[in-house]
């Protein structure tokens, strides 16, 4: 005869009532439901379900089918959405480490119900680049670097890194471009870096200026001249300060070097005005340049400039006046672009910000003629040693947990 295995709670119901009869239809041998009454009710682990009605797990299973259907909708939609944008997973370069980490993360919480396989192909993601990804979860120690940099020994170091955002965000630098502030950096042997570097690393961490610049379209190559002193510039622009008094500065600027011979902040401007700063420049031309010819001066319609006064430097022969748009196609952008910079930018102009266009030298070097072939040369030699002891600094690093 089969021994006979009863439903715990049909035991625990004879338990319960001390009634070995309890349940007759079930044949219940009478030794056994005294035994059931003597050891008393036998706890057990269970799931609430079990204790629900038939309506109660009906109306759960339509609410779980319904809720099922709905994210089969919604995963329907993602997915025709991403084929609608044309996004594949295998084409996008996931760059930052941390949404790396997220990502992995995600994939990991997603396997406990779902297979790896079924996981990768859901998202488009390969199963050599998942791998790649968790081989290399080991993390560098080393600060600010997205790869090893003995695997890249040319790579920016975490110090020179540091360094360009100081220089970058400092206050006292905030008038440099960041093309000026690279060739300065050189300059002062402090970052050997190109502005497209620079550029890169503001990029990447979000570096603002202290101060927010407008740059205008970029302008087309105006008249060039070939020598210091050539050409000249002269522009007057109105400023209007916080008492709300109007104040003129007015400034020249020579062609080649880009130097600033003279300026004036006045309250008042005019033809006598004028006159006394181009006599100033001429003065400081014959004191700091090597080269002095009579310079052609370029100048727009205005009274300021076009007056008695003026006219008598133009008949002593000491100037050539053209007004530009005028007597040539040309503007005169070049010296309105420096009356757009404020007063006291104008020394830094001279003596300490370097120009790209002239080779990393400051404007006073080109016009007084102390930049030399050999100055381009040691600036470049410099560059070159700089590059080869990143290169070494590279290559020395050691990390712990790194396999390069």
């Amino acid at each position: 005869m089969t021994k006979r295995t009863y439903d715990i709670r049909v035991r625990n119901a004879v338990a319960r009532s001390g009634d070995a009869d309890l349940f007759p239809e079930l044949e219940i041998p009478r030794p056994t439901a005294l035994e059931w009454i003597r050891l008393g009710i036998k706890e057990v682990v269970t799931h609430p379900s079990f204790e629900w009605s038939h309506d109660t797990l009906v109306e759960k299973i339509a609410s779980l089918e319904k809720s099922l259907e709905a994210e089969k909708a919604k995963n329907q939609l993602v997915k025709c959405s991403l084929e609608v944008l044309s996004f594949r997973m295998q084409y996008v370069r996931v760059a930052a480490g941390e949404l790396k980490e997220k990502l992995l993360q995600t994939i990991t919480n997603a396997t406990l119900h779902v297979p790896l396989k079924e996981c990768l192909e859901t998202i488009g993601l390969t199963a050599a680049r998942y791998h790649s990804w968790i081989k290399r979860q080991v993390k560098c120690l080393l600060p600010d670097q997205s790869t090893c940099p003995k695997l890249s020994p040319t790579k920016i170091t975490s110090k020179e890194t540091l360094a360009i955002k100081e220089l970058v965000t400092a206050k006292e630098y905030a008038h440099f471009s960041i093309n000026s502030l690279a060739m300065f950096a050189r300059r002062q042997q402090m970052v050997f870096a190109s502005a497209t570097a620079w550029y890169r690393i503001v990029r990447e961490f979000n570096l603002r200026r202290p101060g927010v610049r407008v740059y205008p379209p970029k302008p087309k190559i105006g008249i060039r001249a070939s020598e210091p002193n050539q050409i000249w510039h002269v522009d007057v622009s109105v400023f209007r300060i916080m008492n709300g008094a109007k104040v003129y500065i007015q400034a020249i600027i020579d062609n080649a070097s880009r130097y600033v011979l003279a300026w004036e902040v006045t309250q008042t401007y005019g033809g006598a005005s004028t006159k006394a700063l181009i006599e100033k420049a001429l003065e400081v031309a014959n004191r700091v340049s090597a080269k002095v010819v009579v310079p052609n001066l370029f100048a727009d319609d205005g009274t300021e400039n076009q007056n008695k006064d003026v006219d008598s430097l133009v008949k002593a022969g000491k100037i050539i006046r053209t007004i530009a748009q005028i007597d040539v196609e040309f503007s005169n952008s070049m010296i309105e672009a420096v009356c757009r910079a404020v007063a006291e930018y104008l020394t830094d102009h001279n003596n300490r910000i370097p120009h790209y266009a002239l080779g990393g030298a400051v404007p006073l070097e080109v016009f007084s003629g102390t930049w030399t072939q050999k100055s381009q040369l040691l600036l470049a030699e410099a560059s070159t040693t700089a590059t080869l002891q990143r290169i070494e600094f590279n290559r020395t690093q050691k990390c712990g947990l790194c396999p390069a």
